[in-house]
C-alpha cells in the first residue's frame, strides 16, 4: 500500500473516531471533541500543503484534547520534515508503543518510519579530557548529566554547540556540525587559566621600623651612682690620710712606739682605707656598666627604600621644577 495512500486512510479513521461521541460525554467535552475533529482535518489538509509548522501547531492542540497513536504520527511527520529528527523520532516510538491497538498496517508503518530514521539521526559522543573530569558539559545549552557523557546522543542535522567550564580553567567551546547518518566525537580538555596557577610568594620587604631604643635611664643611673662611689672614695681617701698625719706626729718616726690613746686614730685610718678601697671598686663597675649599655645599644636604621618626587612650582612670571629623591 502507498505511503501516502495509507496516510489519509489513517487520517480519515482518525477523524471518525474523533467524531463518534461517547455515552457519558458532557456537553464541554462533545464541544471540544467537535473543535477539535475541526483542527485535525485542518492539519490534514496543511501538511498534504507541506505546511509542517501550521500542520504541527494543530496537530499539537489536537492532542491536548485527546491523543492517540495516529495524532502522535502526524506529530513526527511533521517534525522529521522540519529537520527534528531526533524529536520526530520520540513521537514515532511513542505511536509505535500503542500502534498494535490501530491495526497491523499502521504498525508496520510507524515501525518502518522508526527504522528509517533511526539511520538518519546524527549522533555526538562527548568525552572528558585533560582538565574536563569535574567540568560542567553544555549541549546546546542543556547540561548534561554524567550518564550522557561517553555515549552516543542523537542529535538534529546542522551545528551544535558544545561548551565547557570548570573553576580555575579557561572554558571550552566548540560548535560541531552534524550530518544525517553521520558520528562526531569530541573530546574536551580543559587548561588552567595563569591566574589560578599557585604564585610565588613576594620576598619579604625590607622592615622600616624603627628598632625601639633601650631606656638610659639605667645607664645614666649607674653613672651617676659610679660617680658618687668615686667621689666618696676620694673623701675617704682623704680622711685616711689625716689620721695617718696624725699618728705621724703622736708616734714619731718610729710607729712601733705609739701610744695606747693613738689606737682610736689607727682604726680609724684602717676604716677609711678599707672604705675607700670598697667605693672606689664599686664607682668604677658602675662606670664601666654604664658605658657599656651606651655604647651598645642599638642604632636606628635608616630607610631602605628609594624614590624619587618631581616637585613642580609656578608663578605668574614662570615656574621652577626640582628632583628630589632618597638613595
Amino acid at each position: 500500500m502507498h505511503s501516502k495512500t495509507l496516510i489519509a486512510l489513517l487520517s480519515l479513521v482518525t477523524a471518525i473516531l474523533l467524531a463518534l461521541p461517547a455515552v457519558a460525554q458532557t456537553s464541554d467535552e462533545a464541544a471540544r471533541l467537535t473543535e477539535a475533529r475541526g483542527k485535525f482535518q485542518q492539519a490534514i489538509e496543511l501538511e498534504q500543503a507541506n505546511d509542517w509548522g501550521g500542520a504541527l501547531r494543530l496537530f499539537r492542540e489536537v492532542g491536548q484534547v485527546r491523543m492517540t497513536p495516529q495524532v502522535r504520527f502526524h506529530i513526527g511527520v511533521c517534525e522529521e520534515n522540519l529537520g527534528r529528527l531526533a524529536v520526530a523520532l520520540g513521537s514515532y516510538e511513542l505511536a509505535l508503543r500503542d500502534a498494535a491497538a490501530v491495526g497491523e498496517d499502521f504498525s508496520v508503518e510507524v515501525a518502518r518510519k522508526v527504522e528509517s530514521l533511526r539511520a538518519r539521526i546524527p549522533k555526538i559522543v562527548i568525552e572528558r579530557g585533560p582538565g574536563a573530569e569535574a567540568a560542567i558539559i553544555e549541549l546546546d545549552g542543556v547540561a548534561l548529566g554524567s550518564t550522557s557523557i561517553g555515549t552516543e546522543l542523537p542529535v538534529d542535522p546542522g551545528p551544535h554547540a558544545i561548551t565547557a567550564r570548570a573553576p580555575g580553567f579557561s572554558p571550552f567551546e566548540a560548535t560541531v556540525d552534524a550530518a544525517e547518518g553521520a558520528k562526531a566525537s569530541v573530546k574536551i580538555e580543559l587548561t588552567r587559566t595563569p591566574s589560578s596557577k599557585p604564585a610565588l610568594a613576594p620576598p619579604p620587604a625590607p622592615s622600616t621600623a624603627e628598632i625601639p631604643r633601650r631606656s638610659r635611664v639605667l645607664p645614666y643611673a649607674l653613672g651617676a651612682g659610679g660617680a658618687a662611689s668615686l667621689l666618696a672614695s676620694g673623701i675617704f681617701l682623704i680622711l685616711q690620710n689625716g689620721k695617718v698625719s696624725e699618728l705621724e706626729e703622736v708616734c714619731g718616726p718610729n710607729k712601733n712606739q705609739c701610744p695606747e690613746s693613738s689606737r682610736s686614730t689607727y682604726d680609724s685610718a684602717k676604716t677609711y682605707n678599707t672604705l675607700s678601697r670598697i667605693t672606689l671598686g664599686i664607682g668604677l663597675v658602675a662606670i664601666g656598666t654604664a658605658v657599656t649599655l651606651i655604647v651598645t645599644e642599638p642604632k636606628p636604621k635608616p630607610p631602605t627604600s628609594a624614590g624619587l618626587r618631581l616637585e613642580i612650582e609656578t608663578s605668574p612670571g614662570g615656574g621652577a621644577a626640582a628632583l628630589t629623591g632618597v638613595f
